[in-house]
């Protein structure tokens, strides 16, 4: 069973390619062709706007990815295969380096400033405790009780 986002994504794809010159779905496998008619979603009604280039279309990740790895396998001749590979392993390493940079574990627990200013505007209540001490005349009166209880 296919996640409901990609079944969309295929009838979005699906939609992008009944619009786009007849080579592009040529190119594609039979086998492909068959399991993007399989997996569409029969409910799913994509809103394209057809007047916008590729590139500025509304569509959903899922779209963009099929469209990509369509791109890298069945469209695209060796040397575009080369060059799209390239900018997708640029891309990779510019996220990578987000993300440690984000995630660094060497900065994880420093303070940062803003966490100072904050620690200094948190007011501390003492509180002091207490010692409880029975009066003279109470402790008398519950020593006699306790005679008597017995």
């Amino acid at each position: 069973m296919i996640d409901i986002r990609l079944s969309e994504a295929i009838t979005e794809v699906l939609e992008i390619l009944k619009n786009a010159d007849n080579t592009y779905m040529e190119k594609l496998p039979e086998k492909f062709k068959k399991f993007l008619n399989d997996n569409k979603s029969t409910s799913y009604i994509p809103e394209i706007d057809f007047s916008k280039e590729l590139k500025d279309l509304k569509i959903r990740k899922e779209t963009k990815e099929l469209l990509g790895i369509m791109y890298l396998n069945y469209w695209s001749n060796d040397e575009e295969k080369k060059e799209y590979v390239k900018l997708l392993s640029e891309n990779e390493k510019k996220y990578q380096e987000e993300l440690t940079e984000k995630y660094n574990p060497d900065n994880l627990f420093k303070k940062t400033a803003k966490q100072d200013d904050i620690n200094e505007q948190v007011v501390t209540n003492e509180v002091a405790i207490i010692k409880y001490e029975e009066s003279l005349l109470k402790k008398i009166w519950n020593k006699i009780l306790s005679i008597f209880k017995k």
